[in-house]
């Protein structure tokens, strides 16, 4: 259950009238603690004696060191059965909440209020949450409907322009594998403005919603999200071992323009659509030699959630707005990528 309008007015009553007397726990970091936590209390009430357990912002930080730490406090506070749990930040914060409350006493009720694009157009949406272990990306987690979701947009006022350009990543890929006519209109803006329309932020939240209802176990139609992704966390992996600073759209940025040239070497993807993918890629993301060995990175893509018998499934785009899912990609059509941007 989520809403889009009129977001902290319908939390409210669902605390009111689903959660009577229940108690609360708040997950959040240093950020959303100074600039979303008091706009939630002042809108919300019943919230200001919430039990507020902190760490700190950073993909890093989504560690079993975490996990522990809150579930840890939960029974120290005696949390039951009955109650609410609530995640208040962007991805890293809603992945780690959502598995803390998948898992304690097998599972008690999550509500999601995302603070950040990437959070709202892509991480608090069909309920996949979980944990790096190492460098490597959502090694542990679970699949879990949130009890609800609650969208308030007034909070990405608070975002610097590299927060907005993250997320904004994350909805390009969307236009690029399920709906072409918002492309059209994503191509003419900068990543900021496409992360500042509340229209396209609106439609990415309830089609990423619906596709997400269509395959809520993530076996068949749903998996059109990966495209971008076996790259993009083969990147993020490679950078949380090294400590370089990257974030999660801008590494999937990076994902999907690389996933585009296995489209085109491939699939065939046509080339003038090819040719204005890379090209918005390039001037807004800056690609570049994203490490300085990039073979490093195929150790990574064999340890992708996304490998199934050995072998490496992509999503790659059959035209834009229409992606195939579950293509292999042979360590061959792979190292020759590889190689070619080892050269570059």
């Amino acid at each position: 259950m989520y809403f889009l309008n009129d977001s902290l007015i319908s939390l409210q009553y669902v605390l009111d009238n689903e959660c009577k007397n229940a108690q609360k726990v708040i997950l959040l970091d240093e950020n959303t603690k100074k600039h979303c936590l008091p706009i939630l209390l002042e809108n919300v009430n019943g919230l200001k004696d919430a039990l507020m357990i902190e760490i700190e912002s950073g993909e890093k930080n989504k560690n079993e060191k975490n996990l522990i730490k809150i579930i840890s406090a939960l029974v120290n506070v005696s949390a039951d059965k009955g109650t609410v749990f609530l995640s208040l930040g962007g991805g890293v914060i809603t992945d780690l909440g959502g598995l803390a409350a998948a898992l304690y006493y097998r599972g008690i009720r999550h509500i999601e209020i995302p603070t950040t694009l990437l959070g709202m157009v892509d991480a608090s949406i069909g309920g996949k949450n979980g944990i790096n272990f190492g460098e490597l990306k959502n090694q542990i987690g679970t699949i879990t409907r949130p009890f609800f979701t609650c969208f308030y947009l007034p909070f990405l006022r608070t975002l610097g322009k590299r927060q907005i350009s993250n997320g904004a990543a994350e909805m390009i890929k969307l236009a690029l594998v399920a709906d072409k006519a918002m492309w059209d209109k994503m191509k003419t803006k900068s990543p900021i403005e496409i992360g500042q329309d509340e229209g396209l932020i609106t439609r990415c939240i309830e089609l990423k919603q619906r596709i997400c209802d269509e395959d809520f176990n993530d076996v068949n139609k749903r998996r059109i999200l990966n495209f971008g992704h076996n790259f993009g966390h083969a990147i993020e992996a490679f950078a949380l071992k090294h400590s370089f600073d990257i974030l999660h759209g801008e590494s999937i940025a990076r994902g999907m323009y690389y996933e585009t040239i296995l489209s085109r070497n491939i699939l065939g993807f046509d080339t003038k659509e090819y040719s204005e993918i890379l090209a918005y890629i390039q001037r807004y993301y800056a690609i570049k030699r994203t490490v300085d060995q990039y073979l490093q990175l195929l150790d990574y893509l064999r340890h992708d959630k996304k490998t199934f018998a050995g072998d490496q499934k992509f999503t790659l785009l059959q035209e834009i707005g229409y992606a195939k899912t579950n293509i292999t990609v042979s360590e061959g059509e792979i190292m020759k990528l590889l190689l070619i941007l080892q050269s570059h």
